[in-house]
């Protein structure tokens, strides 16, 4: 019986230890990331050559997109937040999601064509656009959820 009582303690323990380093686990990988454009294949958004990690970013990253930067957005998109800097361009062509407040610097280009803007969560999203945005035309287009552009 004394073999069995430690055989018991001794799965105990191991169990312990597995559920704790799971916790830890998944709390490091609940965390968003930051994943920033590199542009080395071209300017298409969905080509996964084109960011640093080499995947398409989610609704778990924070994109950056650095000065001289030209990005293509020709499919709908979903991102934590995004961050275009100095002179980056951005061409939205569909509908960019964005959770958390995010920043178009003041010397960025957006040109809007087609698609919209949309506060991908339930809470409220500042997008700070303090560069230009060129809107193409007034044809579909939207500004969805609660989201509040900052001009």
């Amino acid at each position: 019986m004394l073999w069995k009582l430690n055989s018991l303690t001794f799965i105990y323990l191991l169990m312990k230890k597995f559920l704790f380093f799971m916790c830890v686990f998944v709390s490091f990988t609940a965390q968003s990331q930051t994943i920033t454009w590199n542009g080395s294949s071209n300017n298409v958004w969905s080509n996964a050559s084109n960011w640093d990690l080499g995947i398409v970013p989610n609704s778990s990253y924070d994109v950056v997109i650095p000065s001289g930067s030209i990005v293509t957005l020709s499919s709908d998109a979903n991102v934590k937040s995004i961050n275009l800097q100095g002179t980056a361009q951005l061409n939205l062509g569909n509908t960019l999601s964005i959770l958390a407040n995010s920043t178009f610097g003041p010397n960025t280009t957006v040109t809007w064509s087609y698609g919209g803007l949309s506060a991908g969560g339930t809470s409220n999203v500042s997008l700070s656009a303090m560069g230009l945005i060129n809107v193409t035309s007034v044809y579909g287009k939207s500004i969805v959820g609660k989201l509040t552009l900052e001009l």
